[in-house]
Formats: C-alpha cells, structure tokens, sequence
C-alpha cells in the first residue's frame, strides 16, 4: 500500500507540473500571435498571492513560506490571469533554488 501512495504522490506532482508546462506554452503561443488581450480587473492582491501560494504547496508538503504583505495596497488595476503566471513563476523558481531537504521561501 505504501508503494502505491508514493506512486500517486509522484503521478500527482508531475501532473501538476505539466499542466503548469502546457498553461505556458498556451500564454507563449498567444504572444507568439500576438493576440493576447489583457482583461483589466480590480483584483484583491492578497487573493492571487495565496491562490498561487495554494498551487505551490502541492508541489512541496514540506515548504515554509514567510509572508508579509503590505496592508495598505488592497486591490490592484491588473489582469488577473497574466499576474497570476507572473507569481507562479516567480514561487517556481524560488521554490527551485530552495533548500531541498527544508526548503523555505
């Protein structure tokens, strides 16, 4: 049964990542056509980090994150979508160069 879990578990993490590889490969291909449109919207900042925060932590059960956020910016004039690739990829990469057996953002 353990072997089974730990099968799942990978099968997880790797599905997770593709979709992350073919989500950019889709946004590459529309500014490849240059038919990206961006959706302006009043979007909570808050919101957005910790929806991506959420996504990142089933790629690594074991990741701490420290965050401060600064109180006074509330929502922001953006396109929620593009902001969003932006901070996945940012905690991507952070979580890369992380300490792998601790790793901590």
């Amino acid at each position: 049964m353990e072997l089974l879990t730990v099968s799942l578990e990978k099968l997880k993490e790797k599905t997770y990542s593709l979709a992350e590889l073919t989500n950019k490969l889709f946004t590459i291909e529309k500014y490849d056509l240059q038919k990206t449109n961006l959706y302006i919207q009043k979007i909570k900042l808050k919101t957005i980090f910790f929806d991506e925060i959420e996504n990142l932590k089933n790629l690594s059960e074991k990741l701490e994150l420290d965050l401060s956020f600064d109180d006074t910016i509330d929502y922001l004039d953006l396109d929620k979508v593009q902001f969003s690739q932006v901070i996945s990829n940012l905690l991507n990469n952070a979580l890369k160069f992380a300490n792998k057996t601790n790793p901590k953002i």
